[in-house]
């Protein structure tokens, strides 16, 4: 994670400020137990998937990739507008951990263009009452009794309380909305656009530019889910509230891996409905098909800084 110029990384100011040969021991044995463990505990599924790389030299440096999550059973209930993107992410953690939080910043933004949710905003800020950064029960360091907040549980939850079906509702005062006719309505413009936000810079860019050490991860995530993502892209459009955001999703899926579907729907026009039979690999498939590719084996692994 490391180059000529320092460390590639968002908080590349506190890496700088904490040096490695000063870092305490009680935050070293909390990471060397927590980072242990990931392997076995993150997610890595059709459904949903994180992966997480650390820093070669500094355990307490770290990038994620987070999967969208998707219902591909019922893609029609528990479906998402982040569906099968990938979002990046880098975190620090601070020298005070595990009495406080993670540093947790989003780097999926169209170069801080977009807000992807609510809580979610387009310079990265992650607000999520575990970071402090939300209101609800705060972070929870460990004490006799408890074993305390995780990093797994800051990004489970940033997987499953943020990135939600309708996060047009996370905005406070919105929730009230929800169930009416007029809130309702908001809420499906509000996610075309968080879909089309989706195939631009969460696919499309992910593809173009993957995240140094995340590449054959992007790779394999895209080519494994390939026909989930033809069959969700032609739903979106069908769904699009607008002729403008239809035609525009189109546009987004030319010029990459997803150039033929881009043909397909030209040619389906108005008829856009559900394609090819669903694929009939397992989640397990996908753990073998995705674990190995982070160095390290699992969903964790290490990256070799570039020196």
């Amino acid at each position: 994670m490391a180059g000529a110029h320092g460390y590639e990384h968002y908080y590349r100011q506190n890496i700088a400020d904490n040096p490695e040969g000063a870092i305490p021991k009680a935050k070293t044995k909390r990471l060397m137990q927590e980072l242990r463990s990931l392997g076995g505990s993150l997610p890595v599924s059709a459904e949903s998937g994180i992966f997480v790389m650390r820093d070669a030299n500094r355990m307490d440096v770290l990038k994620v990739l987070l999967s969208g999550p998707a219902d591909v059973l019922r893609p029609e209930s528990g479906e998402t507008p982040y569906a099968l993107g990938l979002f990046e992410f880098h975190l620090f953690v601070p020298q005070d951990y595990p009495n406080v939080s993670p540093l947790v910043n989003l780097q999926t933004t169209g170069d801080g263009l977009v807000r992807f949710n609510p809580n979610l905003y387009s310079d990265g800020k992650v607000c999520l009452s575990l970071l402090g950064t939300w209101h609800g029960e705060g972070w929870m360091a460990p004490s006799a009794g408890n074993s305390g907040s995780t990093i797994l549980q800051v990004l489970v939850s940033i997987q499953s309380i943020i990135m939600v079906p309708k996060p047009y509702f996370n905005e406070p005062g919105y929730a009230e909305e929800e169930g009416t006719p007029a809130g309702e309505q908001r809420s499906r413009e509000y996610n075309d656009n968080i879909r089309l936000a989706t195939l631009r810079h969460a696919v499309r860019d992910m593809l173009r530019r993957p995240p140094a050490g995340f590449e054959e991860i992007v790779k394999g995530h895209f080519r494994i889910l390939r026909p989930l993502l033809e069959r969700q892209v032609k739903r979106w459009v069908g769904e699009a509230q607008t002729a403008a955001t239809r035609r525009a999703v189109i546009v987004s899926c030319t010029g990459n891996a997803l150039s033929s579907l881009a043909a397909d729907l030209r040619a389906s026009g108005a008829d856009l409905v559900w394609g090819k039979p669903m694929p009939n690999f397992t989640n397990d498939e996908m753990q073998k098909e995705l674990a190995p590719l982070l160095a390290g084996g699992g969903a964790y692994g290490r990256h070799r800084a570039a020196r």
